[in-house]
């Protein structure tokens, strides 16, 4: 087996070489020629699953035994088992935020969103871009090395759009007087971003406009205000308001949130069909909402499993499976890499029931917090990439492999940069970490990533660090979780990172030895004996935090080594 990891990986890097142009750097060669049989034609088409607000613990791979029953009794998640099985699975990765737009940012440019100042919240109004023009995409990136791509479902990046005068809209979305042109063309999507084409919705499905968009179109030219109470009777989280909703041309609402992910689902699969068949690469993105509010299943898998949240995720795993199915009935899932993770952390008020325990357990230890948190539940989350071919038992990326390596959604940039050939520039993909040689099943080698930046709903900055002998600390900027969202409790105080620690203030922040204390029950910062060497750890971390903001990038400016203080 790990001979023929060696050597597809050897082949692949050996295919970069003849691409190198632009961007492009040299890649190692081939320790021995691929023959004709074996050599891949084109580079690997990859394609993204990010779910929205799933847990580690949501999927039955990751906890065994803690996930609830699925249909027929058997587990909850069996397409994603065997994406695991068949894959590598991630026990140390994480979202660089704890929510959901500044993820997306960051799994698309490889920044944190500290480098563009928009650390709280989340996209919520007109005229409120969160991914500038001037950005280097993972989209941008793929297209210039000859992929065609495409996003599928929610974006939630930030848009504009005019009125009938031809003014940018301002103001709430769930503001009546701030009514766009519907017939005019959404400007700052994603095909101003690098993808060709798309397909889904602008927001969360909780929040208006309740409107379908086809790459910078509405599909449906009309809308209507309607009363979220009385359009959408029952759902669980809905816009306390109102807002806009699709309409036909009969004048009837034509948006459904039931029917919201079988759209998008249809339009992926159908994307495949369309580019199988082609020589060209390709990208499909998919920022599915699931299991994010609005807690609305399509019937199809309404009491499929005992609990309306875990009705959701056996939807996302029916869809895994699909895709799956799709890639192999069309020959081409020896050539494409699945990618499948969460944008944040469950939420607790939802992924907590009697019998599954959505946000986490890691070493036996249930993780603190959950969405939106400076906690671990908040932003450790699953993360499988499979490449390979399960039939004939060949595989890029290593079968069932569990990596406990330090990964972060923003190190996707680098790494998919290293595997089509691309130097990316020193002012691009700052928060990003190249693992393509974990991704090949190189175990000789030292750690990649020992550093990384995360911030909680409202801001509250953490930072981790790895020592030498493998320990791993953790320190949170704050008296907190970060936030009071989604059954949370004690937002606390968000505390400077820029002032100085030193005697008198250690309890205004917090600091846990995640190796020895996963669930973070113990701060080593506590008013109790706080001991000489946590208080110089704490310098430590602050330090490299400082070193990491000063210098506007938490990755060494050669990309390679450890980032040193």
């Amino acid at each position: 087996m790990k001979q023929s990891i060696r050597t597809w990986g050897m082949m692949w890097l050996a295919l970069v070489c003849l691409f190198n142009a632009g961007r492009a750097a040299p890649a190692p060669a081939a320790t021995r020629a691929a023959s004709s049989g074996e050599a891949q034609s084109r580079r690997p088409n990859i394609i993204i699953i990010l779910c929205d607000d799933a847990g580690y613990g949501d999927f039955s791979c990751y906890n065994p035994g803690r996930t609830t029953r699925g249909a027929n009794g058997g587990p909850l998640t069996p397409n994603v088992d065997r994406l695991a099985a068949n894959g590598m699975l991630f026990t140390n990765a994480h979202t660089p935020s704890a929510q959901c737009t500044p993820t997306r940012y960051s799994l698309l440019t490889g920044n944190h969103c500290l480098r563009i100042n928009r650390t709280e919240f989340v996209q919520t109004d007109y005229n409120d871009v969160w991914l500038p023009a001037n950005n280097y995409t993972l989209p941008q990136m793929l297209k210039e090395k000859g992929y065609v791509t495409h996003v599928s479902g929610k974006w939630h990046l930030g848009y504009n759009v005019r009125d009938k005068n031809g003014k940018i809209v301002v103001g709430t979305m769930s503001d009546r007087t701030a009514e766009p042109d519907w017939s005019r063309k959404v400007e700052d999507v994603a095909t101003e971003r690098g993808f060709d084409t798309s397909f889904g919705h602008l927001d969360a499905l909780n929040n208006p406009p309740w409107k379908m968009l086809r790459n910078d179109r509405y599909i449906y030219p009309q809308s209507a205000w309607v009363q979220s109470a009385t359009q959408f009777p029952g759902v669980d989280v809905i816009n306390g308001g109102g807002g806009w909703i699709d309409v036909d041309a009969n004048g009837k609402p034509a948006f459904q949130l039931e029917t919201v992910h079988r759209q998008v689902q249809d339009d992926v699969l159908g994307k495949i069909d369309e580019y199988a068949g082609k020589k060209t690469p390709f990208f499909i993105y998919v920022p599915t909402n699931l299991p994010h509010v609005p807690t609305t299943p399509h019937p199809e898998f309404v009491g499929k499993t005992p609990h309306q949240y875990t009705d959701l995720i056996a939807e996302i795993d029916s869809f895994v499976g699909l895709v799956m199915a799709k890639l192999e009935a069309r020959g081409i899932l020896k050539d494409t890499i699945v990618i499948f993770t969460s944008d944040n952390g469950a939420r607790v008020d939802k992924a907590f029931h009697a019998d599954h325990e959505g946000v986490g357990i890691v070493n036996g230890e249930r993780l603190r917090g959950g969405k939106c948190s400076s906690y671990e539940g908040g932003h450790r989350v699953p993360l499988i990439v499979h490449w390979g071919d399960p039939k004939n038992g060949k595989f890029v990326v290593p079968a069932n492999v569990r990596s406990d390596e330090l990964i972060d959604l923003t190190d996707i940039m680098a790494t998919t940069a290293a595997l089509i050939g691309v130097q990316l520039k020193p002012e691009d993909a700052v928060d990003s970490y190249n693992f393509l040689p974990v991704w090949l099943g190189e175990s000789a080698r030292p750690m990649i990533r020992r550093v990384m930046i995360n911030n909680s709903q409202e801001g509250h900055m953490t930072i981790r660090n790895i020592d030498d002998d493998g320990t791993e600390w953790k320190l949170i900027f704050s008296t907190g979780s970060g936030s009071s969202f989604g059954g949370l409790n004690g937002v606390g105080t968000r505390t400077s990172p820029s002032l100085a620690l030193q005697d008198g203030r250690w309890p205004t922040v917090q600091m846990y030895n995640l190796t020895k204390d996963v669930g973070e029950l113990h701060n080593l910062l506590s008013d109790g004996v706080i001991t000489a060497q946590a208080k110089a750890k704490a310098r430590e971390l602050q330090q490299l935090y400082w070193k990491c903001q000063r210098e506007g990038r938490s990755i060494p400016p050669n990309r390679a080594g450890r980032l040193a203080l």
